[in-house]
């Protein structure tokens, strides 16, 4: 399925290979609904295109992107951008469950 390739994608930048096997099982693990979930149950606090089927996906793609910014205007180590995109990655994974 394309969400999961996308979220995929993203952990594939943690260089780290037991954060990046951590938030690979957390993403094996997670309910079925989070891959199909909207970002926000109500359409008010995320843009229209992240409120449909995948939104959160959509949501957490922008998210880490967001991260990867901040990381790297403050300097961040590999090891603390690791860190910063498994949290990322996972912010949203029990949403709704």
């Amino acid at each position: 399925m394309l969400y999961y390739d996308l979220l995929f994608k993203e952990a594939k930048k943690i260089k780290d290979k037991q954060v990046e096997a951590f938030t690979m099982a957390a993403f094996h693990e997670a309910d079925e609904e989070f891959w199909l979930a909207p970002a926000s149950s109500t359409g008010k606090n995320h843009p229209f295109e992240d409120n449909g089927e995948g939104g959160l996906v959509r949501h957490i793609v922008k998210a880490v992107a967001v991260a990867e910014q901040f990381a790297k205007r403050e300097d961040f180590s590999q090891y603390e951008l690791d860190l910063a995109l498994s949290a990322t990655l996972l912010h949203d994974i029990k949403k709704n469950g």
